[in-house]
């Protein structure tokens, strides 16, 4: 634009950028942030398979780098787009987009103050979704010190409806100062030194060579050996695998499937009853439990769901557990 720089923030920069030329800067985003040219690291990453990618980058690095890897199809979303359940399989991999799309500027860009506040006032629907997987599962953050307001905003939601931690998780950048990791610690994440392409080297060397989309699908649910490799998964397939815990000798926990010798078990001091107590029926079977599992195996009412309520500590989930 021909102005003087002072080391204003990005936001500033967006902002007034925007204010002063709107159709000049999505030029400038399209011509500078799409057809890129990804990293050997970024490929070698996008060469594993994954479920969720979220990513604050608007370039397209990282489709490119999926196209060149080969590995997965891969489908984009933008923050409102709607919700998809992830594929089972792992033969897809979701990319979502929380701060725009440079391939699709009408959607507009989350950079300014006051878009970061509209962001707050009414969350975007894949934001509330990060939320939830961030609660769920193990999430590495590469390359950002998550100074980001509206990321911050859903994940301290999270917390103030939840009453567990959520999973450790972990930011890469290549430094951090004292109290930045004190920072960090306290929303419960490690701060590793390093690049992507540190990440990437340290994915090689774990796990060796590549892991094939099926084979990861199959390490987490065992289950899934019982369809062909070739079977795509309708919607409500999917949804069915991603909630519902198969229950099965093989994949059941096998450290909670041994008491040492001579102790007083867990069950006994007012604890939850683990597998081994169930496969030993330590807890007493109740009648209600009986009629449950009457009722599953009942085929008049195949198809039918089966609702099991009560009050806490009734007993719920050991009656799950003992009709499993």
């Amino acid at each position: 634009m021909g102005w003087d720089y002072n080391d204003e923030p990005l936001s500033t920069v967006y902002s007034a950028y925007k204010q002063a030329d709107h159709a000049r800067l999505e030029k400038y985003f399209e011509r500078r942030l799409i057809r890129t040219s990804p990293s050997r690291a970024l490929v070698k990453i996008a060469a594993l398979p994954w479920s969720r990618i979220y990513t604050l980058n608007i370039d397209d690095c990282l489709e490119q780098a999926l196209k060149k890897s080969r590995t997965q199809s891969f489908d984009v979303f933008g923050r409102n787009d709607p919700l998809k359940e992830s594929d089972a399989i792992f033969k897809t991999v979701q990319v979502i987009k929380l701060n725009g799309n440079a391939k699709r500027t009408q959607d507009g860009f989350i950079f300014s103050p006051e878009e970061y506040g509209q962001g707050s006032a009414q969350v975007p629907l894949w934001y509330g979704q990060l939320a939830q997987d961030y609660s769920n599962y193990t999430f590495v953050f590469i390359g950002s010190k998550l100074n980001e307001p509206l990321f911050q905003h859903v994940i301290a939601h999270m917390r103030s409806i939840q009453t567990r931690s959520p999973q450790l998780a972990y930011a890469i950048t290549p430094n951090a100062s004292p109290i930045e990791k004190i920072h960090l610690q306290s929303i419960h994440i490690e701060h590793i030194p390093g690049t992507l392409q540190d990440f990437s080297d340290w994915l090689s060397d774990e796990l060796g060579g590549t892991i094939k989309p099926w084979d990861l699908a199959v390490g987490r649910r065992p289950e899934l050996r019982n369809i062909s490799k070739s079977h795509q998964l309708n919607s409500q397939q999917m949804r069915a695998f991603n909630s519902v815990i198969a229950v099965s000798p093989e994949n059941l926990p096998r450290t909670q499937l041994t008491v040492k010798g001579g102790s007083i078990r867990e069950f006994y001091k007012g604890y939850k009853p683990g597998w081994k107590d169930i496969l030993d029926e330590v807890p007493a079977e109740l009648s209600a439990t009986k009629k449950l599992i009457l009722n599953i195996g009942d085929k008049s009412v195949n198809g039918a769901c089966v609702a099991l309520i009560g009050p806490a500590g009734c007993g719920k989930t050991t009656s799950l557990m003992q009709a499993a």
